[in-house]
């Protein structure tokens, strides 16, 4: 187990295949990666990252604090593989890797406020089952962003197919495209870190305390004691 993190990293990875051509959702390692970027608050740089240097992806996001949206349930499953835990306090964990950092995901912060968990659990995944909200397209990554930040999303980037383009070998498309996307969750975090609270799509104001700025990121605050 880490003593301490050595950086905030701001994470979004694209994948090669699409849910409906792997043998089951939660699967999600079969999807595998196409590329990745990061940005550092210790290094202020953008790194940019592939499927062929996975895993030193893997090792660069080790005894860090990575900021995603839906990472948890996406990015970091896609890069770590089936062994890949998340605990309740978002300490994330793969021992075939070698693995311990801990996330801030906006995504799962966001829908621990609107059904009012303390913690990433059951307890949570329960709740959204009997009670899912009508439409959650409100609470996807660009309309969170447009209503927060009043910012438009550029027709080429909200239209873009990186799955189909990395297929025909696009690939400085599919970069730009990744790396616009690391930027809008990058902003949407460091709204979160300075004003306490995120907008959804139906511009409704969702108070996020408990998102911990790279300043002040800490192991302890990640433990339940």
């Amino acid at each position: 187990m880490m003593d301490n993190l050595n950086d905030t990293v701001i994470l979004k990875c694209e994948s090669q295949k699409r849910f409906a051509e792997i043998s089951k959702r939660s699967n999600v390692w079969e999807l595998l990666l196409s590329v990745a970027s990061t940005y550092s608050y210790k290094e202020d740089r953008y790194r940019l990252w592939t499927y062929s240097n996975k895993n030193e992806l893997i090792s660069y996001l080790n005894n860090k604090n990575i900021v995603c949206f839906n990472g948890v349930r996406f990015d970091l499953p896609l890069i770590l593989g089936i062994d890949f835990k998340c605990d309740p306090t978002f300490v994330l964990e793969s021992k075939e890797n070698n693995f311990f950092a801990v996330a801030t995901d906006i995504f799962y912060k966001c829908m621990q406020e609107i059904y009012k968990c303390h913690v990433y659990s059951s307890e949570l995944f329960d709740k959204m089952n009997k009670h899912p909200i009508p439409n959650l397209k409100v609470f996807s990554l660009y309309n969170m962003y447009t209503c927060t930040l009043n910012k438009t999303i550029p027709d080429d980037i909200a239209s873009f197919d990186a799955i189909e383009s990395f297929r025909e070998k696009k690939n400085l498309s599919v970069i730009v495209y990744n790396i616009h996307r690391n930027r809008i969750i990058k902003s949407l975090y460091e709204f979160a870190c300075k004003n306490g609270y995120v907008i959804n799509g139906d511009y409704d104001i969702l108070k996020l305390s408990n998102i911990i700025d790279p300043k002040h990121a800490s192991i302890d605050m990640f433990m339940p004691f």
